[in-house]
């Protein structure tokens, strides 16, 4: 039989990382140029074409292109400035009488 609370823990903290994603990634386009975050959204949120989207902004498919690129790279790079470093594991470095933390000796 499957614990019902530990599937409702899961729920919850699935939904929490959700939660935590999304605000990451708002606050990653919100750090970005207007112009490659209303390309990035135009293109990954609303579905449009880079065709669609050249036309849309009045300028060539391969400037587009051009702009996705740069786009997608500062988004890559503010997302990953804004996730959570992973936790340290316990006993690695900065505590007391642990090898390389404050008192070594």
């Amino acid at each position: 039989m499957i614990d019902q609370s530990s599937s409702s823990d899961s729920t919850s903290s699935d939904l929490a990382d959700r939660v935590h994603v999304r605000d990451v990634v708002n606050r990653a386009l919100a750090s970005l140029p207007e112009r490659q975050a209303a390309a990035l959204v135009a293109k990954y949120v609303e579905g449009y074409t880079t065709d669609e989207l050249a036309s849309r902004i009045e300028s060539s498919p391969e400037a587009v292109e051009s702009l996705l690129v740069r786009a997608r790279a500062s988004f890559r790079s503010a997302f990953n400035s804004l996730i959570d470093p992973p936790p340290s594991p316990p006993g690695r470095g900065g505590e007391r009488g642990v090898p390389g933390g404050g008192n070594c000796g």
